[in-house]
């Protein structure tokens, strides 16, 4: 959270715990409240992500769905369907069009684009990361393989994808729009 004041927990146990942190003066957590605990998901929850002035809350599972959340309430607002197990999430919002959007990596090496914007959200795209061929102005054919995106986060125009290949992190980056 932006203020350093909550946190929150993302489970096996298929919840996603918030929390009230107490700092001291020089900004050390010295305890916490549990705010909520979030409930829904039937799998384990892999990430989750803060988003809309840390009004709402989006979660990715292995039960195959993304769920956001409103944190005021602690309720879930509506789930999304994955084809695959949602191993990591990021959101971002536009500058066009100022609605939020997320991305989720797949257990199927996909990438989810998704339209957070009003009351139940929506898939904009899905891409298939498992191989894919690009030329080069001509010159050079570039073919790549890769393995199942374990992590993912967002910077100006581009995704950040992290895998996991023989347990050595391997990062790769795709221009977005």
């Amino acid at each position: 959270f932006a203020d350093g004041r909550k946190a929150f927990s993302c489970s096996a146990d298929t919840t996603i715990k918030i929390w009230d942190l107490e700092l001291d003066g020089d900004g050390n957590v010295q305890g916490g409240r549990l705010v909520h605990t979030l409930e829904g998901h039937t799998d384990l929850v892999d990430r989750c992500c803060v988003f809309d002035k840390d009004s709402k809350l989006i979660s990715a599972s292995w039960d195959r769905t993304l769920r956001v959340w409103d944190l005021e309430s602690g309720k879930e607002m509506y789930s999304l369907q994955d084809d695959n197990k949602a191993r990591g999430v990021a959101v971002w919002e536009s500058r066009v069009t100022k609605r939020w959007k997320a991305v989720s990596t797949g257990s199927g090496c996909t990438l989810s684009i998704w339209d957070l914007h009003g009351a139940e959200g929506k898939l904009l795209k899905r891409l298939e990361l498992a191989s894919f061929t690009t030329r080069f102005h001509d010159l050079f054919t570039l073919r790549a393989f890769i393995a199942v995106p374990t992590s993912i986060s967002f910077v100006t125009n581009a995704i950040i994808v992290g895998t996991e290949v023989s347990q050595v992190q391997r990062n790769f980056s795709m221009a977005f729009m």
